[in-house]
């Protein structure tokens, strides 16, 4: 036994993709962690992941377009954001 963790949406991505980089996030695209079709994986790095998913958190908490942006610029300058 494989004592080894895998998560099923990186092994579809890996047969599709079988040289990703394994350093970078495989994200689902509609936030659905149950939909693993190909076509909702798509290969992020951690900081867009970390963005997309503070990106998600301000919209379900209804701040405006100018709040986001703000919100995002704050991430970026205290996480050194490199895209």
């Amino acid at each position: 036994m494989n004592p080894k963790h895998t998560y099923l949406h990186r092994d579809i991505y890996a047969d599709f993709f079988p040289d990703f980089d394994r350093n970078q996030t495989i994200d689902h695209i509609n936030n659905d962690k149950e939909d693993n079709d190909i076509t909702n994986l798509q290969l992020l790095s951690r900081n867009q992941n970390k963005i997309k998913q503070l990106m998600n958190q301000l919209y379900e908490l209804d701040y405006t377009e100018a709040q986001r942006d703000k919100k995002l610029e704050q991430y970026k300058k205290q996480f050194k954001y490199v895209q």
